[in-house]
């Protein structure tokens, strides 16, 4: 495998002689292919392409992205099964998983091209006040330039997606720097797109280590920097970024509300998988369950049963829906986080704690302390923590009280109460009768505090690959 930029697949590189690293299944460590790592002197090529290709990008008629968009997600659609056996051999995301992924993935580019068939510019008269009389505003958004992506392993399709659609449909060339854990669907991907008529130049995938990428987030011809990962990288990447413009879809640690009027017959299998599907490597993951006193024992005890049932092993099964963590060095973190939250007085409920390779038993831990790293800090692995409340405020000053804001779930019947939640918790969403894992790619999605800046999902995320100009008119 190559880096992809210019519409050309380089199998070398493109300016320097590079190195070929082994990329390795997470689930089995089968050698998947041998991955070209881009240097700095690649990267620079990249941004110089892009920089030249964007006036041509910023000028591209909308019939003309949006038929490049709609081309994309048919050839997407066409090589579905391609692109879900990539995400399984690279990601170790369960087959049923995968195949998800990518139906996401071809929504998220037809709902770009549907965008383009909104009105662009807003016709705004002056004369409310004395000065603008007799003239009138044209307002319309004029793409900003180059975009830098960088995204994550957990979902190396759609993740993608949200980063190239909106820039393709606003008319922004991309560099994409794709987690270094999953670069194949990324150039997968690229082909796709320069088969579906994108111009050569408009896209560039450069995988490289994160040090070399700090090249591209630094140079000030990357207008755009757009970046889904951890709060610490995400906001030195801000730091770095300055003046330019950033978006940030950074992690979370949900929470949901189970409150004493739920339906637990519908709650229980939606929290189970909400918290441990894909080995609970998504960042709106059910992390935090909070259960109304008088229902507590009950909750658990279903909780523990439906855990005991949820399938371990290869994601190459259909039935399975815990496959591997990413890599040996997340199985160590989780393994420590759970260990001293147990020091620290947490009860581990009692299910198999074992781990066979990297695929880890899912855990629910009760009664951890709030000063524990498993309270604090977001897990990203087949665990969450259960605890009770006695008023429903109680549980809203709980979930507030996390650095974190990204969305949460209330399983409740009372209008009332899910109302106040969505008016008081300080989260990007709140699902009603449902866990905080649901998405769908075309509402706003992102967070408050260290869970991010901006919104993903179109077409809202069109105003951070875009900025408004205005034209004043003067009648005469």
């Amino acid at each position: 495998m190559a880096i992809f930029t210019d519409g050309r697949l380089w199998l070398g590189g493109t300016a320097t002689t590079t190195t070929a690293m082994p990329l390795t299944s997470p689930f089995d460590d089968a050698v998947l292919a041998e991955v070209h790592q881009a240097t700095t002197a690649d990267l620079d090529i990249a941004l110089a392409t892009a920089t030249a290709m964007a006036p041509t990008m910023a000028t591209m008629p909308r019939h003309r992205r949006r038929q490049i968009l709609l081309g994309i997600a048919r050839g997407i659609a066409e090589r579905i099964d391609d692109v879900t056996d990539t995400i399984v051999a690279e990601a170790g995301k369960p087959r049923r998983l995968a195949r998800g992924e990518v139906e996401r993935a071809i929504a998220t580019f037809d709902a770009a091209a549907a965008v383009l068939l909104a009105p662009a510019e807003i016709l705004l008269p002056l004369d409310a006040s004395p000065l603008g009389e007799g003239r009138l505003a044209l307002v319309r958004r004029h793409p900003r330039g180059t975009v830098v992506a960088v995204t994550p392993f957990n979902f190396p399709l759609n993740l993608v997606a949200h980063k190239l659609a909106p820039a393709f449909a606003a008319g922004c060339p991309v560099v994409l720097k794709p987690a270094e854990q999953t670069p194949l669907s990324s150039l997968l991907l690229a082909r796709i797109c320069a088969d579906a008529g994108l111009p050569d130049g408009a896209l560039s995938v450069v995988p490289c280590a994160r040090d070399i990428a700090a090249h591209l987030v630094a140079d000030d011809r990357a207008r755009v920097v757009s970046f889904t990962g951890s709060a610490a990288v995400g906001f030195s990447i801000r730091a770095a970024v300055g003046k330019r413009h950033s978006l940030l879809e950074l992690g979370g640690d949900a929470w949901v509300i189970v409150h004493d009027d739920a339906d637990l017959d519908a709650a229980i299998p939606r929290i189970v998988t909400g918290a441990f599907a894909y080995a609970g490597q998504v960042c709106i993951s059910v992390q935090h369950i909070l259960v109304q006193r008088r229902r507590l024992d009950e909750v658990r005890e279903r909780l523990v049963a439906a855990t005991r049932a949820v399938v371990c092993g290869d994601p190459d099964r259909t039935d399975v829906v815990v496959g591997p963590v990413i890599d040996d060095r997340a199985v160590a973190r989780i393994d420590r986080i759970v260990d001293d939250a147990i020091s620290a007085g947490g009860r581990l409920l009692p299910l198999p704690r074992h781990t066979s390779g990297r695929v880890m038993q899912p855990m629910i831990v009760e009664g951890a302390p709030p000063s524990c790293d498993l309270m604090r800090e977001e897990i990203f692995g087949p665990v969450c923590t259960l605890d009770a409340y006695d008023d429903v405020d109680e549980a809203f000053v709980r979930i507030n009280s996390s650095r974190y804001g990204l969305q949460a779930g209330i399983f409740s019947s009372d209008l009332q109460v899910v109302l106040k939640a969505g008016e008081v918790l300080d989260v990007g969403a709140v699902i009603h009768d449902d866990v905080p894992t649901f998405r769908v790619d075309h509402m706003p999605y992102g967070g408050t505090k260290d869970s991010g800046i901006g919104r993903e999902g179109l077409p809202w995320a069109l105003d951070d690959y875009t900025e408004p100009r205005t034209l004043v008119l003067r009648r005469r």
